[in-house]
């Protein structure tokens, strides 16, 4: 059993507890759904979309809005099909898609971007991954303190002062297998691979 809001061309079709959408659909108004979405094909929503269920969309769905800026909001999954990824993007926000069946989210802003880790309730992030566009800095935060930044030109910084190596490791001997840049240790020493499987190592003691 179906129903058609649109019986000239299916645009919206509600099939049991299931929305299908099939073809290029503009919506101005938020849409709440509470059961499985189902999008085939273009659909432009300028207000925000709720969905309690699940969403699978295998066209394009562009969520602009007029009061936060475009919300896509869901209880269940959203999954993201087909090779609908752009080589470029023309507007500013966040892009789900395939390119070459490899799934990709975009980030797409001349602004700083950042990723919040957030629990049900918060008003704050409780960690944070924001990219500095300006600096070309990848920082890490948690609990909004600076954990570590890596630079354009890959190099890292630690604020705690503090590197951990959790796990104790032993060259085998000064030619062992080793990439230059390695760093282990042991009870007794600090190695540094100085060159392709050429160790050094300075030994280390109480005081």
């Amino acid at each position: 059993m179906s129903y058609s809001l649109d019986s000239r061309n299916e645009k919206v079709k509600l099939d049991y507890n299931e929305l299908q959408i099939a073809s290029p659909t503009n919506f101005t108004q938020t849409v709440d759904f509470n059961g499985d979405v189902n999008l085939s094909s273009g659909v432009t929503i300028t207000g925000g979309l709720n969905v309690s269920g699940g969403a699978t969309i295998s066209g394009g769905l562009n969520v602009t809005g007029t009061t936060n800026t475009g919300t896509l909001i869901s209880t269940g999954y959203i999954g993201v099909t087909g090779n609908n990824k752009p080589a470029s993007y023309a507007t500013e926000g966040v892009y789900f898609g395939q390119t070459g069946g490899a799934s990709k989210i975009d980030i797409v802003s001349n602004n700083d971007s950042s990723i919040n880790f957030m629990h049900t309730g918060s008003a704050t992030p409780d960690a944070i991954l924001q990219y500095n566009i300006g600096g070309g800095n990848l920082f890490i935060r948690v609990g909004g303190t600076p954990v570590q930044n890596i630079t354009a030109n890959a190099n890292v910084t630690f604020y705690s002062g503090v590197i951990n190596l959790a796990s104790q490791n032993t060259p085998a001997n000064a030619s062992a297998v080793g990439t230059t840049g390695n760093i282990c240790h042991d009870a007794d020493y600090i190695y540094v691979c100085t060159a392709t499987n050429t160790w050094k190592r300075v030994a280390i003691a109480t005081w």
